[in-house]
């Protein structure tokens, strides 16, 4: 709560003074906030400096102090000075919880106003509201106050160093807002401002009339008054809503007897509707049967056209295609004799060339033999020669013989270089051929790469081709075609037929949405009869358990002796307000009673127990809590219970004679009432301890004494009739008594609470049963509901029956229509699975044609290119075998050329010789080896020569040379005359050696093998060729004469591919004979379809003959029947019109006997209507429902039984409604009186919680005891149903006298008040609650009923601020939740003028301080007793000082701060700046 820390005022005026820097502080030195007062003589701006401080939390003009003591003569404007800002700055501090760092925070709240009254328009006024949070701003603009005034603009000066640091407004209403949020509490201060109307006003302002004044004026202070308000306004809301009940409840009862006379004619209508309902089911379903029969008869005629046209195309697709797979055959065969005609012409030319090269081979290798000849001719002839030379020149010098050695020798070696040189010619030969040979071979290969490369491309596009194509076979084969169909044509039917199934589809899914709309419907139904029929049982189970109820209460509200006893008579009326009356005033009594045998049952068990404490009638109260006390206290210092007594308590104990307790008691009164100590050093251990504080009278405390050392007492003495009153005998005497009557009233308060209690149930039960039945007429009306009901709840089963029938018929037909749905949505995905089948197949295989004719392209394609690669391979062969070869020749050489080395060592090579031309001649016409034979055997004959006997050797070796020459020449004319041969070629063999001709007439003899086992081979194909040649012949001629000649031309095949051309004519005609199997397959399929389709298209005409009674109808509630499908496909749909026909025939019949039904129910439905009209002339039925009336007579029969259940169900609602009403507006009762309950109690607790507030102990004579009592306390929980009962009554007076209580500032919280007052007159018939306020006499207990006088004007003055304390302190704890922040000061003008006993001043600042309260008063009187009990005091005195301001003179006051402490401490003396 925030306190009043310091203020400071400066620059206002009053008259002709003038105060400036006003700083007043309101703390001690400690820092916190205390009780101040502020001394100012008159004339001293005392009320002035009170009226603006307020000012700041009350900022409105008319509610300037001044103003409101001048009654309106002076204002606010007056007391400033015109070009002159002022100031009134207030600092509020607050104590906080102690934190980790402080232990003593303190929030510090600046709050204060700037004004200015300007000097030109003085009527005008600037007030600016601001507020900081921190204390330092205060000292600081206190601090600068004097130098911002000194500026040339004062104001704007101020303003402009203000700004930065506050928050501010100019808006009185902004500023009240900001107050609010702050917590501030602005009611208080304005409570202040009314204390301040006159000097000591608070007195004034608490002065009420009567105890419902009090007690409006003190909600209205510790309640919440805007939940009053919001009450109140709740109240008026809510009871503006039940004025119309009773009007309501005759049009219920009226809507009811109307709406059963309408059900009556509602039973006979209804079959009337239902004749009529069927009949035209009938009619609808006929109709949709026609227009079944018209649809499906249309579909077939069409479906028939297109058969037959697809009839007539298949046919003629069919003859096309067998005139072409014939014509195919006929080229195939003329392609197949022209390939064989070619290939027998190609085999004689390939025979006729094989005859040649083996002609040309054996001559080649009759040259070789005749080379053979040639050389052993010629090798025998030159050693012949050499042998005959020598024989010539034997005898003679073998010099010549030498020099034809040196000649051989030369020979030989021209030899050797010529064959040398030869054989490096031939390897040259050989290099260049190997080079050519790798180039070609290079050149193939690079060729037969380039057509590997293409034909892996081939055969990649052959394979991609193949499996595209494979793949459209092998999906065409999983196609759902018709024999002969092919997928673009089926992907035509197949849409056709999809879109028949989405037809038929649609058709199903219409009937069951019409049948599941029919089965919801019937199912809401159902459930809606069933939901009524629960409510109707539970109606009926109410209504009889309300009459049960009805009886059981009556029967023992009758039986009951006490309701008996109060009646007076058994025959009495239940229902009978006057009975409830006298009842709760019984029951008032015997609370009443009850509550007086408690008082005295209590005030005995009080009286027992002081017997039991003081041990006699004089010890009180105080002293028995004074002994307890010491008792406590004592225990730690030793002393015993036994050793301090009571005085009579310790003399009973001493002396067992009454006499002499009366000469000891009588002796000396005053100690009576006091203790007794068994020794001084009891008393003086006694004396040690402080006094408690609540301790307000003295108490004797003596030791022991003779009885002689009694004296009497001077003054006149009223003793007791007998002594023995002292005794504990008389004692023991009373107990028993005393003990006795509390069991005795004991007895009587148990009887009296058995007989509450039993009367409390009566009660009850009583208030329950008129609640419920309130008069006889709710009795009788709770039987006719229970009949109502009953007949209700028949009518209703009999609905359900008929819904349940209705609903498993239309589940049956559901489950049908289901399966047929089902059904045709696994055909219709079957069929879109087709569909997406070939669809997929068309998309994807649409250029299947264009693939098959590119596969024949690219397969010619292959065909030639592996053609060119096999004839690159053989060539590559060859020039692989040639390489093998010329390696093979290269190897031979240079093994040549090394034998010729060796051999050249073995002739030595003369270095002088040279060699004629011819004898060159002769040596090259000659091999190598003869000339090395001829050295060798002219070495021997020059050998021979040497010798003597050499001649006869030589010749003999001469003639045997001769002879073989001979016989060789003899051989070589035989062969030659037998074999031919090529001279030149013998010559050019004979030259080269023997082994080189081996060699080649071993090859040639293998390729003369060859060449006679390829005659062989070609000679036997040929032969068969020819006989193919000649049947090729015979089946053209049959195909010529079938009419299918070839289209094909030998000129046109010559340069072309035959092998192609007649794998594309294969292909060709294996794909038309499978067109023509699959057209002749779907023209069978396409007859048989065609010949069922007539069938039942004679079926359809015969149904619709039957049924052309009725047009065909189809609309959005088609199908309303499950019809047979009669467009489902296959053999099903015989069946399906033959059950088409049977329901046809069962549903007319049916229609037929309905007519007859409706007329019966016309005839009976019109004789009702007639009793309707007639009930409808009453006058209270016009009157209470006049638009039903009014509607009702403007119908005939037939209308109305067309209507008649809207119009229940009009009835129906018309009565809810009223119904709803009725209990909205009985819940508005009850929870309005649940909220006038709670309200209540807060308002009691309010009260009570004021009652339990006391006193601080520290105050004199008044310590401990409350401000406030309450003489009635209320039982929510016991009366809580007398309660709601009087809550309500109290609602119905207000109703009837249109008032409500008033809520406001003014009034206070009247409200709560009276709804207290009607409680408490509810509980105990009592009219006040004995509220009283305390007193503030010399006695310190009495308490005067709040609307009394409150005594003196210091007394008066004294409790209001008591007073004003508890309301404080309770509206802190209703603000609880802005923690505190209301203002907890009061600020009074000259209460001390009112009021200056200091010990009720002490009184007012102890109160004030111990709740919570900060007292700052304004005063005039110089009573020094009353203003020293403030610790803070500061004075205002006019000071030496003169101002002048605009060249007026002013005084100026003098702020005078005296502080004086607890502790005695030096007083200060302080002259403020």
């Amino acid at each position: 709560m925030f306190r009043l820390n310091k203020f400071f005022v400066s620059d206002i005026k009053a008259g002709d003074n003038i105060l400036r820097n006003g700083f007043v502080p309101v703390f001690r030195e400690d820092g916190d906030a205390d009780h101040g007062v502020l001394f100012a003589a008159n004339g001293t701006c005392k009320t002035t400096l009170l009226s603006f401080i307020l000012s700041v939390f009350s900022p409105s003009r008319q509610r300037f102090v001044q103003h409101l003591q001048s009654g309106g003569d002076k204002s606010l404007d007056q007391y400033l000075i015109p070009g002159r800002p002022a100031i009134v700055m207030l600092d509020l501090a607050m104590v906080l919880q102690p934190t980790l760092f402080e232990t003593k925070p303190v929030d510090h709240l600046v709050l204060g106003q700037l004004l200015y009254r300007h000097s030109n328009t003085p009527d005008k006024v600037d007030r600016t509201f601001f507020l900081a949070r921190s204390a330092d701003f205060f000292d600081t603009l206190r601090s600068q106050w004097d130098g911002l005034l000194d500026q040339e603009k004062p104001y704007q000066a101020l303003k402009d160093f203000m700004a930065p640091l506050i928050q501010q407004t100019s808006s009185q209403k902004e500023w009240e807002e900001t107050l609010e949020e702050l917590g501030l509490d602005p009611w208080l201060i304005d409570r202040q401002v009314d204390f301040a109307r006159t000097e000591g006003g608070i007195k004034d302002a608490f002065r009420f009339k009567s105890e419902g004044d009090f007690l409006s004026f003190f909600l209205g202070c510790v309640t919440d008054m805007e939940a009053a308000k919001e009450l109140r306004e709740r109240m008026d809301q809510d009871l503006s809503k039940m004025k119309d009940r009773p009007r309501k409840r005759a049009q219920l009862d009226a809507v009811r007897s109307l709406k059963e006379r309408i059900a009556d004619f509602d039973t006979i209508a209804a079959l009337w509707r239902s004749a009529g309902k069927a009949i035209e089911k009938w009619r609808m379903q006929l109709g949709e049967a026609s227009h079944l029969l018209h649809g499906a008869e249309a579909s077939s005629r069409t479906e028939l056209e297109e058969l037959e046209n697809e009839q007539k195309h298949a046919e003629d697709s069919l003859r096309t295609l067998r005139t072409g797979l014939e014509t195919t055959r006929s080229n195939i065969l003329y392609l197949e004799h022209f390939c064989i005609s070619s290939a027998v012409e190609e085999g004689e030319k390939s025979l006729h060339r094989n005859h040649g090269e083996s002609e040309a081979l054996k001559a080649e290798k009759n040259a070789l033999l005749a080379a053979d000849f040639m050389a052993d001719i010629r090798k025998n002839q030159a050693e012949a020669d050499t042998k005959d030379k020598a024989l010539a020149e034997a005898g003679k010098e073998i010099n010549p013989l030498q020099e034809k050695l040196k000649t051989l020798a030369a020979q030989y070696h021209l030899r050797l270089d010529a064959d040398r040189h030869g054989l490096k010619a031939a390897m040259e030969n050989l290099c260049r051929e190997e080079e050519e040979r790798k180039q070609h071979q290079r050149a193939v290969e690079k060729k037969q790469q380039a057509g590997e490369i293409l034909r892996q491309a081939l055969e990649k596009e052959l394979e991609n081709l193949n499996g595209r194509i494979r793949g459209a076979e092998a999906g065409r084969t999983l196609l759902p075609l018709d024999p002969g169909e092919e997928p673009s044509a089926a992907l035509d039917r197949l849409h056709g037929e999809k879109a028949g199934f989405e037809n038929r589809i649609i058709m199903v899914e219409k009937e069951m949405s019409a049948g599941e709309e029919a089965l919801k419907a019937q199912d809401r139904n159902w459930r809606r009869l069933l939901e009524e029929c629960s409510k109707a049982q539970g109606k009926r189970s109410e209504s009889l358990k309300a009459m049960e109820e009805e009886a059981d209460l009556r029967r023992h509200l009758l039986e009951d002796p006490h309701l008996v006893r109060i009646a007076g008579t058994r025959d009495m009326e239940i229902s009978s307000a006057e009975l409830l009356s006298r009842l709760d005033d019984t029951l008032v009594r015997s609370e009443e009673r009850l509550r007086k045998k408690e008082r005295q049952t209590l005030q005995l068990e009080e009286k027992l127990e002081a017997l039991d404490q003081g041990g006699g009638l004089a010890a009180d109260d105080l002293t028995r809590r004074l002994l307890s006390y010491y008792h406590k206290k004592g225990h730690e210092k030793g002393i015993a219970p036994g050793e301090l007594k009571s005085y009579p308590e310790y003399l009973a104990d001493l002396y067992p004679a009454p006499e002499i307790l009366a000469r000891y008691i009588e002796g000396d009164p005053a100690r009576f009432t006091g203790m007794m100590a068994a020794s001084q050093d009891v008393i003086e251990s006694i004396l040690e301890m402080p006094p408690p504080p609540w301790l307000h009278r003295p108490v004797v405390i003596s030791t022991p004494c003779a009885p002689e050392a009694v004296s009497t007492v001077e003054q006149t003495l009223i003793r007791p009739l007998t002594p023995e009153v002292y005794s504990r005998q008389h004692m023991e005497k009373v107990r028993e008594e005393y003990q006795k009557t509390l069991e005795k009233v004991a007895e009587e308060r148990e009887e009296a609470r058995s007989l509450l209690k039993a009367m409390e149930g009566v009660s009850r039960n009583l208030h329950a049963y008129q609640e419920r039945f309130p008069d006889a007429g709710a009795v009788a009306a709770l039987r006719e509901r229970a009949d109502a009901g009953e007949k209700k709840l028949s009518e209703i089963k009999a609905a359900i029956a008929e819904a349940e029938a209705g609903m498993e018929a239309l589940s049956r037909s559901k489950t049908d229509l289901e399966s047929r749905y089902r059904h045709l949505k696994d055909q219709l995905a079957d069929l879109s699975r087709m569909l997406q089948q070939v669809n997929t197949w068309v998309s994807s295989f649409a250029d299947l044609a264009a693939w098959e004719e590119e596969r024949e392209k690219k397969t010619l394609e292959k065909g030639a290119v592996e053609k060119a690669i096999r004839a690159d391979g053989k060539t590559l062969t060859e020039l692989k075998e040639k390489e093998l070869r010329i390696f093979k020749d290269i190897h031979i050489c240079k093994s040549d050329l090394k034998g010729l080395d060796e051999k050249a060592s073995e002739i030595m090579r003369p270095e002088d010789t040279e060699l004629k031309t011819e004898e060159q001649e002769e040596a090259l016409s000659m091999d190598l080896q003869t000339l090395l034979h001829l050295h060798r055997a002219a070495r021997e004959t020059l050998r021979q020569m040497s010798h003597t006997l050499g001649i006869d050797h030589l010749g003999r070796e001469l003639e045997d040379l001769q002879a073989r020459i001979a016989r060789l020449q003899s051989e070589f004319e035989a062969f030659g005359r037998s074999h031919s041969f090529d001279g030149k070629s013998a010559e050019n063999w004979a030259t080269r050696g023997f082994r080189d001709r081996k060699a080649y007439l071993e090859s040639l003899s293998g390729k003369l093998e060859g060449l006679k086992e390829s005659r062989i081979r070609m000679e036997t194909e040929l032969e068969h060729k020819k006989k193919d040649q000649i049947r090729s012949e015979a089946l053209l001629s049959e195909q010529k004469a079938k009419g299918f000649p070839q289209d094909l031309r030998e000129e046109n095949l010559k340069d072309q591919d035959t092998d192609a051309l007649l794998h594309r004519l294969e292909s060709e005609k294996r794909r038309q004979q499978t067109d023509c199997e699959t057209l002749f397959s779907r023209s069978e399929r396409l007859k048989e379809k065609l010949s069922f389709l007539e069938k039942w298209r004679q079926e359809l005409r015969i149904a619709m003959a039957e049924n052309q009674t009725f047009e065909p109808l189809w609309d959005q509630d088609s199908p309303r029947h499950p019809w047979p499908d009669l467009l489902e496909p296959g053999r099903d749909r015989m069946a399906s019109i033959r059950q088409l026909l049977e329901e046809i025939r069962e549903m007319a019949a049916a229609e037929r006997k309905e007519r007859e039904t409706g007329e019966n129910a016309r005839r009976r439905m019109r004789s009702a209507f007639d009793r309707l009209q007639t009930h409808l002339q009453d006058d209270a039925c016009r009157h209470d429902l006049p638009a039903v009336v009014d509607a009702l007579r403007s119908h005939d029969a037939e209308s109305l039984g067309l209507q008649a259940e809207d119009l229940i169900r009009r009835c129906e609602d018309i009565a809810r409604n009223i119904e709803m009403d009725l209990k909205i507006t009985q819940r508005f009762m009850d929870s309005l009186v649940d909220r006038l309950l709670q309200h209540s109690r807060d308002y009691h607790q309010k009260l009570q919680s004021a009652a339990r507030e006391l006193l601080p102990e520290t105050v004199f004579i008044y310590g401990g005891k409350p401000i406030l009592r309450t003489g009635v306390r209320l039982d929510f929980a016991r009366y809580q149903d007398a309660f709601r009962q009087s809550v309500e009554n109290w609602l119905y007076q207000l109703m009837q006298q249109n008032r409500l209580p008033e809520v406001n500032p003014k009034a206070g919280n009247g409200l709560g008040s009276e709804l207290l007052y009607q409680l408490l007159g509810a509980a105990s018939g009592r009219e006040n609650f004995g509220i009283r306020m305390l007193k503030c006499d010399d006695s310190g207990s009495t308490y005067e009923p709040v609307g009394k006088d409150l005594g003196s004007g210091g007394e008066a003055l004294t409790i209001a601020v008591m007073l004003y304390t508890l309301l404080i302190s309770m509206r802190k704890k209703r603000n609880s939740a802005s923690e505190g922040r209301i203002p907890a000061f009061l600020i009074l003008d000259n209460p001390l003028g009112v009021c200056n006993r200091s010990d009720f001043v002490d009184a007012q600042l102890k109160v004030a301080g111990n709740m919570g309260l900060q007292c700052v008063y304004f005063t005039g009187i110089h009573d020094r007793e009353s203003l020293e009990l403030f610790e803070l005091r500061t004075a205002i005195r006019k000071g030496d000082k003169k101002l002048e301001i605009d060249g007026i003179s002013y005084n100026c006051l003098e702020v005078t701060e005296l502080n004086v402490e607890k502790t005695k401490r030096q007083v200060n003396h302080h002259q403020a700046p």
